[in-house]
């Protein structure tokens, strides 16, 4: 993990660890969970990143 989760609608970080790029790459997640899923959490975890946990 790299100081930094986004969850849904909320982003959690840890200021004191993050570099410059940390919140924006978080907030690409939220973009994407926003404007993929229609703020679904379910909707979300299946179309993005079902794929991710077929892999593991």
């Amino acid at each position: 993990m790299n100081r930094a989760l986004t969850a849904g609608n909320v982003i959690f970080s840890n200021p004191g660890m993050e570099d410059s790029k940390t919140l924006a790459h978080e907030y690409g997640h939220y973009l994407d969970y926003k404007n993929h899923s229609n703020y679904s959490a379910s909707d979300y975890i299946k179309k993005l990143n079902y794929q991710v946990f077929l892999e593991q």
